[in-house]
Formats: C-alpha cells, structure tokens, sequence
C-alpha cells in the first residue's frame, strides 16, 4: 500500500507542477495582453484606417535572390559579421547591400552609437569592466572592436545615409525613437524593429515611419492574422510550427512585408530555402553571408 501511495504521489507532483506551470503562463500572456489592450486598440484602428506604411518594401517577385532583398546582419558579413561597426557598413555599401540592420544603444550623454547591447559591446572591445551601465559618447568612441574595427557613431551613420541615398537603415534595440529621428533624420528611409504594440505606437508618435512588429512566438505569428501589421520582422524557427510556413505565406499573400531572421534550426541564409520562399512568404532575409554581388540578379 506504501508502494503504492508513493508511485502516485511521483505522478501527481509533476503534473501538478506542469498545471501550475500553464496557469502561471496563462495568466502572465492575460496580464500582458490587457496591459497592452488600449494600445492595440489605437494601433488596430491606425491599421484599419490604412494610416500605417509599409508596401514600399514589400517584394512579391520569384526571381530568387535578389540585391533588394537582402539585409546585412549587424552591419555586415564576414569578418565584419555582428560587429556593428563602420568598416562592417562600409564593407557592406561597398558589397552593394542597400538594406543595413544595425543594433544601437544610448549612451550616457544623450547619443547613439551601434552596439547589440553594452555588455557585449565592452566584452568585444576589450574593457576591463563588463556590466551593462552605458558610457559616454567620447569614451565608447576611442575603443576598438575586437581590437581593429571603428565604433560606429549617430554621426557617422547619418553621414553615410547622405553619401549613399540608396541605403535604408533597420534599427533594432533602441527604443528612443525620438532621439533616433533626431540624430538621424532620414525618416523615409528608416526600419525600426519594435517588440510590442505599445512600444509600436509610441514609435509612430515620434515620427518614425516604418514600424517593424516582429513576430517572435507563435502566439504572436497567429495574432498578426488579425492585427495585420504592414511591416514586421519574423523567426525562421516559426517554420517548424504546425501550419507555420502557411501562416507566413498567408500574411505575404495578403501583402504583409515579412523580414525574415534566423533563429533556431531553419537557416534562411540556405540557397535551397531562398529559391524556394523568398518572394513567396517573405520579401527580404538577414544575411550573414552573402552579398548582392554575388548574386546573378545584383543589377536589379
């Protein structure tokens, strides 16, 4: 009879641990949704009115891999591959990249330079203190990436958007957008990747033009089918989820402009997957790898 009771209570702690476990997940996504309800609301109506751009980048030609459709990863590829530096954007101008996504991060004295976070930043640079408390302007700029590469400066950046009319910048991490469009006025051609519908309508309010939703869950990839959010960025994971591939596709098919970024097992980066998704479920893909020149369709 011990024997018993024992074997039982050995399957009823872990399933009582799993129910505790979905309530608490469960009323986590409840808080976070009524939290977010009246911007939704706003952003919902902003959508329904059409007063939110984003067909301009939207791309539904089955050419396979084309110069307009790739986006340089962190500033660049190869060795300049998530530096977030000015060698890494240069190289990239110089690659024929047209689209250029960039992590940025405030510094202490009201500026910005690209950077994923100040953590990582200062571990690639060498400093001998690793936390995440930002530096000033002129501090963050006399250190070296990886010993060699240029921090990458507001400045800068807004001197390279003047010298090369053609690029558009993809901001991802920052979220003083006001600060943003301040130090950087190229409102026309200026992605800004934002993580909830909160942060998406405060960014609208400053004047950033192209808000990009991303779609970071399943849960988030099966609310977009109501929200329909002209812009967004995208996990490539989400692939591997059921009916994932025909949820994006839906979402392209009805004129969603989709960026798509690895994340887990799918490599978006993989010729096969391009030839056969690009221009049919999404419009452009973070690069690690490739440049336009190297494809056949760079003079497009």
């Amino acid at each position: 009879m011990k024997a018993r009771n024992t074997k039982s209570l050995w399957i009823r702690v872990p399933l009582i641990c799993f129910m505790l476990l979905c309530v608490t997940c469960a009323v986590t996504c409840s808080i976070g949704y009524l939290s977010e309800l009246p911007d939704r609301q706003a952003v919902g109506r902003l959508l329904h009115d059409g007063g939110i751009e984003g067909k301009r980048f939207y791309n539904n030609r089955r050419e396979g891999i084309t110069a307009d459709s790739l986006i340089a990863h962190g500033g660049g590829i190869g060795k300049y591959l998530y530096t977030n530096s000015r060698e890494a954007v240069e190289d990239s101008l110089k690659k024929g990249f047209q689209f250029i996504e960039l992590d940025m991060v405030e510094t202490s004295d009201g500026r910005i330079i690209a950077a994923h976070d100040w953590k990582y930043f200062k571990r690639l640079c060498g400093c001998p203190q690793i936390d995440d408390s930002p530096l000033k302007l002129e501090e963050a700029r006399t250190l070296k990436i990886r010993g060699e590469f240029n921090v990458l400066t507001d400045e800068d950046i807004g001197k390279l958007m003047e010298e090369h009319p053609q690029m558009v910048l993809v901001v991802d991490k920052l979220k003083n957008y006001r600060l943003l469009l301040e130090k950087i006025p190229y409102p026309d051609r200026i992605i800004v990747e934002v993580f909830t519908t909160s942060d998406y309508r405060r960014a609208l309010e400053a004047g950033v033009k192209y808000p990009a939703y991303c779609i970071w869950s399943y849960l988030s990839l099966l609310e977009e089918q109501d929200m329909t959010f002209p812009l967004v960025t995208c996990r490539s994971s989400l692939y591997n989820w059921p009916f994932g591939e025909v949820l994006i596709g839906r979402l392209h098919e009805h004129g969603t402009t989709i960026l798509l970024y690895r994340y887990g097992s799918i490599d978006c980066d993989a010729t096969e997957f391009l030839e056969k998704h690009l221009g049919r479920d999404f419009s452009k893909v973070y690069t690690n790898t490739r440049a336009p020149h190297d494809t056949d369709a760079s003079s497009h």
